[in-house]
């Protein structure tokens, strides 16, 4: 299992008109969090391997802000909702290349299969007479191509660090994801470890809302991620 500690920047545009621009760091999301499961499964046997990425978040929030309908008259107070969820899973296999030389780092070709569907729902209303002003609601999806590399090694028997990278592309505009990590091992044969970094990633979503409006969707992801790895 793994928590990324992650600040959001989402951008969403309707008929190439924007209509939701959100930049919100971990620290304020942390109350507006409903759920938020991660894990990331691997195996592999010689110098091949597999594994599948598993990441889920769902956000809400309610505020009230003050809007300028017409020009000298005052600020009408609007009641502005939203929900965003996220699921990405990332499905894959790696084959392990020899580095060669006197390192000893292994390198990691990857290819497989990117998942992902975002729901986002925004709605503001006039508190009176409860008026709503907009409305706008997308559920996009996408399967992609996943290609990427990973390069690791050890500082010491129980250090080690972590590169990864991989775009995808197919359905969706294009994704991006990097990770950067060191980690810690400890118990009999460093059957655990404990591990820390910094991850990015962006996803690109085109969609269509149910009126049949086309839409955009733009999704950054940054912040600290923490794991605790089981080896056997």
């Amino acid at each position: 299992p793994y928590l990324w500690l992650a600040s959001n920047k989402l951008d969403l545009k309707v008929n190439g008109d924007p209509v939701l621009g959100v930049e919100a760091a971990f620290s304020d999301l942390v109350d507006k969090v409903d759920a938020s499961p991660m894990a990331h499964l691997e195996a592999s046997k010689g110098n091949f391997g597999v594994y599948l990425d598993f990441f889920y978040i769902s956000l809400s929030d309610s505020v009230t802000v003050p809007v300028e309908v017409s020009p000298g008259l005052p600020a009408v107070p609007v009641a502005v909702s939203a929900e965003q969820e996220l699921l990405l899973v990332d499905v894959a296999g790696f084959w392990r290349v020899d580095v060669g030389g006197t390192t000893n780092a292994t390198l990691d070709l990857i290819g497989g299969i990117r998942y992902f569907d975002m729901d986002v729902t925004a709605v503001a209303t006039l508190p009176d007479p409860g008026m709503t002003m907009a409305d706008v609601s997308t559920g996009p999806s996408a399967t992609d191509l996943l290609l990427g590399a990973r390069l690791s090694g050890d500082f010491t028997k129980k250090w080690h660090w972590l590169l990864h990278g991989d775009f995808s592309f197919g359905d969706s505009d294009g994704t991006y994801n990097g990770l950067a990590a060191i980690g810690y091992a400890f118990g009999k044969t460093g059957l655990f470890s404990l591990d820390a970094g910094y991850r990015v990633m962006n996803l690109q979503i085109p969609g269509t809302t149910a009126s049949g409006a086309t839409t955009d969707l733009d999704l950054t992801m940054h912040g600290p991620v923490i794991g605790f790895v089981f080896n056997w």
